[in-house]
């Protein structure tokens, strides 16, 4: 079966009629917290047959004058992984923040996955320290520059 791959841009409400994303959602991130975006939402998707098998969903803050993006969420089902999914998607992500007006493309990883940090580094992203740390402790900030 041929992958396909998608994207969209969604508003809060929207997001909340996407049952297929949540339901990934879901399978990857069975003990977390259930994201509910509070601005717009970009996401992008990859289908095997119908079925969602890797996604990136990033979240565009503005921030005083600023605009910046947040990729809050990735994911590639295991027997997709190795592939290039989600370098592929995040790239896409980037490239939507970008045509969003965005300077900086922020995210985090726990220092524990190896994998998604290799993977957001061959991305261009870097590592930065913010002032406070917003996602907690034992992870990792990256930022990707647009401007």
């Amino acid at each position: 079966m041929p992958l396909q791959t998608w994207g969209a841009e969604f508003t809060p409400e929207l997001w909340d009629k996407t049952p297929h994303l949540k339901r990934f959602e879901r399978r990857f991130f069975p003990n977390d917290y259930v994201y509910q975006p509070e601005s717009r939402v970009f996401a992008e998707w990859v289908t095997n047959g119908g079925h969602v098998v890797a996604f990136a969903v990033g979240e565009l803050a503005i921030l005083g004058s600023k605009r910046v993006g947040y990729i809050t969420r990735t994911a590639v089902a295991k027997a997709h992984r190795g592939k290039g999914m989600n370098k592929q998607l995040v790239i896409a992500l980037v490239n939507r923040f970008k045509y969003a007006g965005v300077h900086n493309v922020m995210t985090y990883t726990v220092v524990s996955n190896v994998t998604s940090l290799n993977s957001l580094l061959g991305c261009g992203f870097k590592p930065y320290w913010p002032t406070s740390e917003w996602a907690g402790p034992g992870v990792v900030y990256l930022r990707y520059k647009l401007c």
